[in-house]
């Protein structure tokens, strides 16, 4: 009541910065038990996850990274280098005053591996009055500590988001877009003003968030992607300009600042600063055994590991990076010594592969567990994206990795067709209670026809499971899995329906089909009216679906439209969508889509409003209109500043007309991002070229549609038993053509 009396008096003439400033201030110097004569009756609340600002003397507890030494500490100097002002600190130092003012504000730092950002964080807040606090989640993990502790945040609290990916891309992504809600609403939520939220993230995150998805692709990262946009401050890779003449005049008082200025490659100071040249050199000059060790963990992160590797994972997996002459001259210590080699510092900074130190009230594990220095992760993500990883990190990482970890690593042997590691990987996150993991592990089940697998899986309760196993069943004559599929797709279980309708579609019951329809069932009437114009019925595929129309049927109306405005009807299109009383809002964009087309600028402007908005329909809509009126230099503009939709769009429209060179980088970043139909047309334009090598480094990168055409081209080069083999079973981890056993 006190506080709320004291707030009420100062409002009259004091700013909420100052007054907030005020407050803070009189609860330090006068506990409540000072103003009311004696101890406080109330109970103590619970402790703030926070700590005051000015206890955090340590940058390295918030993961700066260390620097080289240079003959620093014979000095006498501090830990770190004097820093020099670049124009995104400027910026940076612009929200944390607003900050400090009252304002609660974001800012995301964008670059590469040690080019300053997390040092850029430690200097901006060091102008933070000392009433703030400061508070960086990481234990027992950084997303359950940042969703146990978010509601607890109060005013006056730097957020700190080292390494941002960490909070927002998680497996499976419900929970990293937990944590952006939660930051979302911490920022506009007024009795928690202000709040400073500070984060890093290197370029291909940052990508991975904001890009937004494709026609018909997931959207996994709404809520991240809301958070981020417009709070990145992007770093350079260099120091240039008045920056590095600004470096060269502090270099005289700090030799460190000094090697960097004389021997950094191409102004990369903060990377030097940080031992990437040392980090380099290491890695380059390691033998054989250390060599292997790097490149396992190189492997195991790039697959999806996270960065604390387990000592008995890098054990199992490193003899597997050996030739067997290599192997053979080892002595029985090989791996303390290669672990010695590792970890030793690179100049002051950390080595290669250095262990984790436990926290003080963390419990030690029986073995250590390894961080690869962040540099080479970034450098092996380049060198290493088309390398071939051994059978044996696979079998490491199914043996031995983190729980956390498992979803991620079981995608990555999956797109690589490894069911014998993706199996258990799956088998294991879905026991855990991954419903993402539990929906790939009945997929993969499925291709392979594994009735038995199914069974266990629908046993267990899994209904997705269940469809597909009677759906198989029934496909193959099991009377008694058909009427199972039947009485669950009538008892409105979404999986059975779906599989019965491509069950009948399949064996062209059209009057089963229509029954289903005409009783609303969305499966049905595409179903039907798809098959009805595979047998050259236009007509009655036409009368069918305005028969649905004229029922109510949204999907009938929306795929009516669609096949009218595809032969040239886009009058009778729009005026089916005129008539709908209750139109969804994708029907008004697409009414706006065929106005736009005929010329109608304003409903061209309410699209091109919508899509810049974020609005997918709209996008989507506005990238068909852009081709089909062949707006060729908007399509290319948009594609070349990242627009995936456009990328795909001019993509096609080029291989369509024969010039696949130009369409090759466009169909490699559709690829690279699994969107659309560019991992198969990339694959297609690889092989009409015979293109063996490219083949086979996408199959290396998890493109499962370029095996087919990679096994044509063997067959065409007389390779008959390898192509037979291939078509078969798929590839080995070691890059081999093997048996991919799910045991």
């Amino acid at each position: 009541m006190f506080w709320t009396v004291v707030s009420e008096q100062l409002d009259a003439g004091i700013s909420a910065g100052g007054r907030g400033r005020l407050l803070a201030v009189l609860r330090d110097r006068f506990p409540a038990h000072h103003l009311f004569g004696g101890p406080a009756r109330l109970p103590p609340g619970p402790r703030l996850p926070a700590r005051p600002i000015r206890e955090m003397i340590d940058p390295f507890d918030l993961e700066v990274h260390p620097a080289i030494d240079a003959g620093a500490a014979a000095e006498g100097l501090p830990p770190l280098p004097r820093y020099v002002l670049r124009e995104h600190d400027h910026e940076l130092r612009v929200i944390v005053a607003r900050a400090a003012e009252g304002a609660s504000g974001i800012a995301v730092l964008v670059g590469g591996s040690s080019t300053g950002k997390t040092r850029a964080c430690w200097e901006a807040i060091q102008s933070l009055p000392d009433e703030w606090r400061l508070w960086h989640p990481i234990n027992p993990g950084r997303v359950e500590a940042a969703l146990d502790e978010l509601p607890r945040i109060g005013p006056r609290t730097v957020i700190w988001l080292n390494e941002t990916q960490h909070y927002l891309l998680t497996t499976p992504p419900e929970v990293g877009e937990r944590v952006a809600a939660g930051l979302r609403e911490l920022l506009r939520d007024p009795d928690r003003q202000p709040v400073l939220i500070l984060g890093t993230l290197w370029p291909d995150y940052w990508e991975t968030i904001t890009i937004r998805p494709g026609a018909g692709q997931p959207d996994l990262h709404t809520q991240a992607r809301d958070l981020v946009t417009d709070a990145d401050i992007p770093l350079p890779d260099a120091f240039s300009g008045q920056a590095f003449s600004a470096l060269r005049g502090a270099a005289s008082g700090d030799p460190r600042l000094a090697d960097a200025a004389t021997h950094a490659v191409d102004g990369q100071i903060t990377q030097y600063l940080a031992g990437a040249p040392e980090l380099l050199a290491r890695y380059r000059n390691a033998l054989p055994a250390a060599r292997a060790l790097i490149e396992a963990a190189m492997d195991a992160r790039r697959f999806g590991h996270g960065h604390a590797l387990p000592h008995q994972l890098l054990e199992a997996a490193a003899p597997g990076y050996l030739t067997d002459q290599e192997w053979d001259s080892l002595d029985d210590d090989w791996f303390a010594r290669a672990l010695t080699y590792t970890a030793a510092s690179c100049r002051g900074a950390c080595g290669p592969l250095t262990a984790i130190r436990p926290r003080p009230g963390q419990p030690a594990p029986q073995k250590p567990y390894y961080r690869l220095a962040d540099y080479l992760e970034q450098h092996g993500r380049v060198v290493r994206r088309t390398q071939w990883a051994p059978a044996a990190l696979w079998d490491a990482l199914v043996a031995h990795a983190a729980p956390d970890d498992t979803l991620q690593i079981a995608v990555s042997a999956d797109q690589r067709r490894l069911d014998r590691c993706a199996f258990p990987l799956f088998t294991r996150a879905a026991e855990a209670g991954d419903k993402s993991a539990a929906l790939r592990l009945v997929q993969m089940l499925a291709r392979r026809r594994d009735l038995d697998g199914l069974q266990a899986r629908a046993d267990a309760g899994d209904g997705y499971a269940r469809a597909q196993l009677t759906h198989l069943l029934a496909r193959n004559g099991d009377e008694d899995a058909e009427r199972n599929l039947r009485d669950r797709a009538d008892a409105r279980d979404r999986h059975a329906a779906f599989e019965l309708i491509n069950l009948l579609g399949g064996r062209g019951d059209l009057d089963e089909l229509r029954t289903r329809a005409d009783a609303g069932s969305d499966f049905a009437t595409i179903e039907l009216f798809n098959r009805l114009l595979e047998r050259g019925e236009q007509e009655e595929a036409e009368r069918f679906l305005r028969e649905r129309v004229a029922s109510g049927s949204k999907i009938a109306a929306r795929a009516l439209v669609e096949h009218l405005v595809g032969r040239g009807a886009d009058q009778e299109a729009e005026r089916i969508l005129r008539a709908d009383p209750n139109a969804d809002e994708f029907s008004t964009l697409r009414l706006y889509s065929l106005l736009a087309e005929r010329g109608d600028q304003e409903a061209e402007q309410l699209l091109r409003t919508q899509a810049d908005d974020g609005d997918p329909g709209a996008h989507f809509l506005l990238i068909n209109l852009l081709a089909r009126r062949g707006e060729a230099e908007e399509l290319l503009t948009r594609a070349r500043q990242g627009d995936q939709g456009a990328a795909a769009t001019v993509a096609y429209r080029l291989v369509e007309n024969g010039h696949d060179e130009e369409a090759e980088p466009f169909l490699r970043d559709l690829a690279d991002a699994n969107i659309g139909l560019g991992p198969t047309m990339l694959a297609d334009l690889l092989a009409r070229r015979g293109d063996l090598d490219g083949l086979q480094e996408r199959v290396a990168l998890g493109n499962a549609y370029a095996a087919g055409p990679l096994a044509d081209l063997l067959e065409q080069r007389g390779d008959h038993d390898e192509a037979a083999r291939l078509r078969r079973f798929g590839f080995n981890a070691d890059g081999s053509i093997a048996t991919s056993d799910m045991d």
